[in-house]
């Protein structure tokens, strides 16, 4: 098994999921790596999934985040399909911000210029089962660590 372990980051518009990952580059920057996985989405989802399957970090990165708008079952399955094919992952921890859709949409005032008030209202976000998703990828070593939505703090 690799050394190689990927954090996907799964909850809804301004939950947290990209100030996470970079708390987590800031920690550890000449290990860890962030993709912007919703960039990659909207050139080609097909070769965004096809990406994560053959790929292969400089020597020193050993954390890889999958920082993107991941919201559903089907697209976290999506992604561990991809990661399963690769044969230098080894572990995949899911963060999953649980639903706070108040507490996201005061984090989306004034983010950035496009609000998000129109998908935070209206996206469904899913549980991540790992009952389920276990049993589908036997060589990853899959866990799920619960993150709340926090409030930015008021400058």
């Amino acid at each position: 098994m690799s050394n190689l372990t990927f954090l996907i980051l799964m909850g809804l518009p301004a939950s947290g999921k990209s100030t996470f990952a970079h708390n987590q580059l800031k920690l550890s920057p000449r290990t860890t790596s962030i993709i912007d996985f919703d960039k990659w989405l909207s050139n080609s989802p097909s070769l965004a999934l096809s990406y994560l399957s053959t790929f292969s970090p400089n020597y020193k990165i050993t954390t890889i985040i999958i920082d993107g708008l991941v919201h559903t079952n089907s697209q976290l399955l999506d992604i561990l399909t991809s990661l399963y094919h690769n044969p230098l992952i080894g572990n995949v921890i899911i963060h999953y911000w649980s639903e706070s859709r108040s507490t996201c949409l005061f984090n989306d005032m004034y983010r950035r210029p496009v609000s998000s008030t129109l998908s935070i209202n209206s996206l469904p976000l899913d549980t991540p089962d790992l009952s389920t998703l276990s049993p589908l990828f036997p060589s990853l070593n899959l866990s799920l660590v619960y993150q709340q939505v926090i409030p930015k703090p008021l400058w």
